[in-house]
């Protein structure tokens, strides 16, 4: 069995989070853009996003590290006159996440602090919120037995 969650897991961490949070309407994971530039997100709000960034793989001390950006949003007024509260708003959410993430877990540990940081952008609708960038370390460790049988020497191997 292998002990760290793949992005499937993580996916299914992240969707948990938003139906058990009653402030949270949508959730979407992977790129937020389709090929065309146009936004995947529905118009229900607040929403949450989270959009993989990276994986690293540290063989040494076998753990693998990966990094997400989650957006977190609402839709502004008109005049965007309610977008400090609408940040605010997305900002107490992002804490409880934060929290979440840190504390409930035996699978995984939050490496460094994760930045929170205010945005304001045109999806189908103009919307303002917070992103959180965030790194989470899972252990990578297996047993070779978990390895399809690689029963050659790539050493002796003809390459042409």
């Amino acid at each position: 069995m292998i002990s760290y969650l793949s992005q499937n897991g993580m996916n299914k961490v992240f969707e948990q989070i938003v139906t058990a949070d009653p402030n949270l309407m949508q959730y979407g994971f992977g790129q937020i853009y389709n090929q065309n530039g146009e936004i995947k997100a529905a118009q229900r709000y607040p929403g949450l996003w989270v959009t993989p960034v990276k994986t690293d793989i540290t063989a040494k001390q076998y753990t693998i590290n990966r990094t997400y950006q989650i957006l977190i949003y609402d839709i502004t007024d008109a005049v965007k006159s309610n977008e400090n509260s609408v940040i605010s708003d997305c900002e107490e959410i992002a804490f409880r996440i934060c929290r979440f993430l840190r504390d409930r877990s035996e699978v995984f540990t939050i490496i460094g602090q994760p930045i929170i940081t205010p945005f304001s952008d045109k999806f189908l609708d103009d919307v303002c919120g917070v992103t959180i960038d965030i790194q989470i370390e899972f252990n990578g460790e297996s047993s070779d037995c978990e390895d399809p049988g690689y029963n050659f020497n790539i050493k002796y191997n003809d390459l042409d």
